[in-house]
């Protein structure tokens, strides 16, 4: 919990509208409501901690409930079942539903995200929030129903099994709390020294635009891996979707301490989203890095990037190239 309050105000359901316009605007129909629903989720996120409410189970939490969206002013919900593996909202009055008008596709993900943010705080558990009805749709309320999410692995028990140390001393010297961008034609350096991180007990994550099991084959990475891809599917994510990547490689940063971090594919992610918008993707994602005392590597291509960005990126973080790998890479800017 946090230690001191954070404020927060209150937001016209009007305004709230305008902002769910503008994101609908600027990015694709599936990745705008990711987008609402973590937005929600945040700000759920962002009460309990105010009032440093904690929950023991989706039971307790389900008592709770109308108190607490007292001060989330979306309407006046109505807990209609309370029980440990399941708690139904009903909504007859949805500001949301209300602002958004009629509509047969989208529901109210910002309310929906915003209960998933509140109980999975409350609790310190992962639940699934679903709404089952829903006014703008015509039905005659907005029906959320919470349930508690079974715990399961990121990859298979076997792919991940306990890593052991090659060595008693790392073979690459990095500074904790740095993105370093490894300048190489191939991303073999990049994978070696993320590699060595992981196998010296740091946590480790990878996202990479290469096949998994590839990857996994040629590399022998045993870490959780999410794919840049268009394809759908588990453990898979669509290139453009540049929020839902932050989400997740934040959640991870803050999951473990000393977490070592791999971005393999900045070239398809510039193809995908133009280079501004992964600049400021990647001046956040360094201070979260910062923050949280990680490591974050990048391998790059020089020759696949304009020079003129290429630069860029290396002002905003350490450099490393392969010739370098007898000195001391924190030593490198």
């Amino acid at each position: 919990m946090s230690e001191e309050p954070v404020p927060y105000f209150a937001l016209p359901s009007t305004a709230l509208k305008s902002l769910f316009d503008e994101i609908r605007v600027s990015a694709p129909p599936e990745v705008a409501e990711e987008i609402i629903e973590r937005y929600g989720m945040r700000c759920g996120e962002g009460l309990i901690n105010n009032l440093g409410l904690e929950s023991k189970d989706l039971e307790e939490f389900g008592n709770v409930i109308h108190a607490l969206w007292s001060h989330v002013g979306l309407g006046r919900p109505v807990v209609t079942k309370t029980s440990k593996s399941e708690v139904v909202v009903e909504f007859k009055e949805s500001l949301e539903a209300q602002a958004k008008g009629k509509s047969e596709q989208t529901p109210c993900t910002f309310s929906q995200g915003y209960l998933l943010g509140l109980v999975n705080q409350a609790t310190g558990a992962s639940h699934s929030v679903t709404e089952e009805k829903c006014m703008a749709k015509g039905d005659d309320v907005c029906r959320h129903v919470i349930r508690p999410l079974e715990k399961k692995a990121e990859v298979p028990p076997e792919v991940l099994p306990e890593l052991q140390p090659v060595s008693d001393e790392l073979r690459y010297t990095l500074e904790r709390g740095c993105v370093y961008l490894v300048i190489d034609e191939s991303a073999k350096v990049g994978y070696d020294i993320f590699k060595d991180l992981v196998e010296h007990e740091n946590a480790g994550f990878c996202v990479t635009r290469t096949f998994p099991m590839k990857i996994r084959n040629e590399y022998k990475i045993k870490t959780p891996i999410l794919w840049l891809t268009k394809e759908t599917g588990e453990g898979t994510l669509i290139p453009h979707n540049l929020a839902k990547l932050n989400f997740i490689m934040e959640e991870h940063i803050k999951k473990e301490a000393n977490t070592a971090l791999m971005l393999d594919g900045l070239e398809y992610l510039i193809t995908h989203n133009s280079y501004e918008p992964i600049l400021r993707f990647l001046q956040i994602l360094n201070d979260k890095v910062a923050i949280h005392n990680s490591v974050l590597i990048i391998p790059v291509n020089p020759y696949t990037l304009d020079q003129k960005h290429l630069k860029l990126l290396e002002r905003e973080m350490k450099v490393y190239r392969p010739e370098m790998k007898n000195a001391a890479a924190s030593n490198v800017k």
